[in-house]
């Protein structure tokens, strides 16, 4: 529009000036020339200043939203670091040639999660020391912590697995896990709209977001990927929220859950306020007590309450018996989520990843890949 006015401007004062040249007396011409002249400069220089006043925020807010984005895809490097370095006990000099067994193994790669799972952890950056001012934020979730849609339902028998049986019917499971967050849909019942929606493909789900395809969903629209409490804010002893993904996965390997890696969704489900309402310093406390009985395989009917009763504040029989049920005896993990935020110059970019841990060498090294991204 700017660049129109220009042209006619133009157009009307070479217009005036050739009419002034030729029907002038030669007096006073020149003054109007150079008004004219001085108010085209003024308009040039106000197109000017507007344009840039209008471009360089923009292109700061460009800048630091890439910056952001790359410290963002950094912060989902740092949980694969974890994953892949994971702690070690302190040994003696005569212990640091041997290689480590699988329990071992186990309980390092857990010290190094448990303290921070479902939880923020923050890494401030600083131009003199990493070339920008900014902050990543990243929350390590378990997906085996999770239960696996595809692996509790058959899709050519179009039935859910273990329908009859007492303890491990899914169908069962199902439907009390969706009677419990009736709360937080308005009243509304998913179970009806989530099994036909089940029936009705004939292959697996590929992906959770495909629920809300379904309209009763719709309700969980906004709370489709899990956000950590912030820690600087007074939030925890408040009402819990339910997240879709945060619930259910398609990338766990096995029908069971994982009870040492419970999601926060899960452990709303299950009850488990202990996890829930404590700050930093008292998980950090529990973890450490629970730590000390961990064994790589349990047998929970018995091991819960010395080994996970202090961490989550519950004791065996007070856990809903089909949840219970689930639990994996082995401990296993190999599926993990991240949630990284990176801010840079007042912009924040968000991404959410699943990566999978697996062996790399014969000598137990890891290698975690990434299998998905999403952009939030």
């Amino acid at each position: 529009m700017s660049s129109v006015f220009l042209q006619r401007f133009f157009y009307f004062f070479k217009r005036f000036v050739s009419f002034d040249k030729v029907r002038a007396n030669g007096s006073g011409y020149i003054l109007l020339t150079s008004v004219m002249i001085i108010a085209m400069c003024t308009t040039i220089v106000s197109f000017v200043v507007i344009s840039s006043s209008t471009y360089s925020p923009f292109a700061r807010t460009i800048i630091a939203r890439e910056r952001a984005k790359l410290l963002a895809f950094a912060g989902i490097e740092c949980a694969r670091s974890q994953l892949m370095f994971p702690l070690e006990k302190e040994k003696g000099k005569a212990d640091k040639e041997k290689k480590p067994d699988e329990q071992e193994q186990a309980w390092n790669l857990l010290a190094t999660i448990l303290p921070h799972l479902n939880r923020w952890q923050t890494v401030e950056m600083k131009e003199k020391i990493d070339g920008v001012n900014g902050s990543i934020q990243l929350c390590i979730m378990c997906e085996d912590g999770k239960l696996n849609i595809n692996e509790l339902y058959d899709f050519n028998t179009h039935k859910f697995i273990g329908e009859g049986d007492p303890k491990k019917d899914a169908k069962k499971l199902f439907q009390d896990i969706f009677a419990r967050i009736k709360e937080q849909t308005g009243g509304i019942d998913l179970f009806d709209p989530f099994e036909k929606f089940l029936k009705e493909r004939q292959y697996k789900v590929r992906d959770i977001t495909q629920l809300l395809s379904v309209k009763q969903f719709a309700v969980l629209k906004d709370k489709l990927f899990y956000k950590p409490l912030d820690s600087d804010k007074k939030e925890r002893g408040a009402k819990h929220s339910i997240y879709l993904t945060d619930l259910f996965t398609l990338w766990s390997e096995q029908n069971g859950i994982e009870p040492w890696l419970l999601s926060h969704s899960m452990e709303v489900v299950a009850g488990f306020k202990g996890a829930l309402d404590v700050d930093q310093t008292g998980w950090q406390e529990k973890v450490e007590q629970s730590l000390k009985q961990f064994r790589m395989k349990a047998q929970w009917s018995t091991d819960w309450n010395s080994q996970l009763a202090s961490l989550y504040g519950v004791e065996f029989n007070s856990i809903p018996p089909r949840i219970a049920a689930r639990f994996d005896s082995l401990f296993a993990p190999r599926y993990f989520s991240v949630r990284t935020r990176a801010t840079v110059g007042g912009v924040t970019q968000e991404l959410y990843a699943i990566m999978k841990r697996t062996k790399k060498t014969e000598q137990s090294a890891v290698d975690v890949q990434i299998k998905k991204v999403y952009w939030l």
